[in-house]
């Protein structure tokens, strides 16, 4: 994702970086600057009550129908939750053995428990074992592939400045292992290894196990930053929509109950344009919280889709 063009920028900040609600309130007030329109040039007439009412009725409808699939959601999330205490152990122990894993190879005696600190260690680590694998081949048969190879990591000091940043929280974590590629480099690595086998030394093959067994855990790390990331995610989703649907059933109530009346009110034409365009809005608020949460989880889990050496999209490499 480097170098973006404004196009490109403004397309990843709307399905990922940007606040979810600011989102949201960009898509309500397309529905609102829409409704103002067709209303005012007459492309639906409000003085016939009987569309509006269609709509409203079936508005409430969806919206239960939203609120019941919320509901399923959470419990989807709590089920992930909830367990034996021999099931919560297990998973526990998992995360105590991959963080071992990880300061086998980082130099603090202890991971941080921070995830941007922690995923800034295996960046520090990573960086390390390639400057050493590129002093050890200087001057050797495989320098020049070597430097291609080492080129492939040209981006990690941009990478390890984002997370030095002090803000940065599980978002940032986040926006930083999407943009790295690390599946091509694992790739590019078991090739290198398997092309000259025979030309490297045994510290050499030190080094290069010790850059895989990195890029294995960073993108163990990654799924699992990934899967916390999503449940925060559906969890804000599930209050949004329980808070919008509640404001959105109890609108359409009030509508449907006196919408009747209003072109007889002395509201001028236009006034009426703007109060139901409004009605509209807020009616539909729900869909639009749904919406700017659901791009950004399906883009996480569309850009997180390829684990380990499998690239699901052509590379380019």
């Amino acid at each position: 994702m480097a170098r973006r063009g404004r196009l490109d920028r403004a397309l990843w900040w709307l399905l990922f970086r940007g606040d979810r609600l600011v989102v949201a309130t960009g898509i309500l007030l397309g529905i609102f600057a829409v409704n103002v329109v067709f209303g005012v040039t007459r492309l639906f007439l409000l003085t016939n009550p009987a569309r509006l009412m269609w709509m409203m009725n079936g508005v409430v409808n969806g919206i239960l129908t939203l609120v019941t699939v919320v509901v399923a959601v959470n419990q989807l999330i709590l089920s992930q939750e909830f367990g034996g205490v021999r099931n919560q152990k297990r998973q526990l122990e998992a995360v105590v053995e991959f963080r071992e894993e990880v300061e086998e190879q980082i130099d603090p005696l202890v991971s941080p428990p921070e995830t941007p600190a922690f995923l800034r260690e295996l960046f520090l680590a990573l960086a390390d074992r390639v400057r050493s694998l590129e002093r050890k081949c200087k001057g050797s048969d495989v320098r020049e592939e070597m430097e291609a190879y080492v080129r492939l990591f040209d981006r990690l000091n941009d990478q390890i400045a984002r997370l030095d940043d002090p803000r940065a929280d599980l978002f940032v974590v986040l926006a930083v292992i999407l943009d790295y590629n690390d599946s091509i480099q694992q790739y590019e690595t078991r090739r290198f290894r398997a092309k000259h086998d025979d030309a490297l030394s045994d510290a050499t093959e030190r080094i290069l196990d010790d850059i895989q067994s990195l890029l294995v855990q960073l993108d163990t790390a990654r799924q699992y930053f990934k899967m916390i990331f999503i449940q925060r995610e559906l969890a804000r989703l599930s209050r949004y929509i329980l808070y919008t649907g509640v404001l959105s059933i109890v609108v359409s109530g009030l509508t449907i109950m006196s919408y009747r009346s209003l072109p007889t009110t002395p509201l001028g034409y236009d006034a009426l344009v703007v109060v139901v365009s409004l009605v509209v809005t807020v009616v539909l608020s729900p869909v639009a919280v749904l919406v700017s949460f659901i791009l950004r989880v399906a883009t996480v889990a569309r850009r997180t889709a390829a684990f380990g050496y499998f690239v699901p999209e052509p590379s380019g490499r």
